[in-house]
């Protein structure tokens, strides 16, 4: 869930603010891309290439930054690169 920059009401995902009807969808296209780059972040781990789980995280925690997100680099910051 986010909130509209403009007005601050919660948004279920729509892609207009019920409040003040603001376009959201460049947000919420942005907090999808965010979400994919961390699935990707978690295949790349699972296939052991640290590496590029980091890159992965690294992009996600840029677009969309969470305390998941943040919890996540720190453990791939502490494993060791083959």
């Amino acid at each position: 869930m986010i909130r509209c920059p403009v007005c601050r009401a919660r948004n279920k995902g729509e892609s207009v603010c019920r409040r003040c009807l603001s376009d959201l969808t460049d947000i919420l296209t942005v907090e999808a891309q965010a979400d994919f780059a961390m699935t990707r972040a978690f295949q790349n781990l699972q296939d052991g290439n640290i590496a590029q789980a980091k890159k992965q995280c690294a992009h996600a925690c840029r677009m969309k930054r969470t305390e998941f997100g943040e919890i996540f680099s720190a453990f791939l910051d502490d494993c060791v690169l083959p």
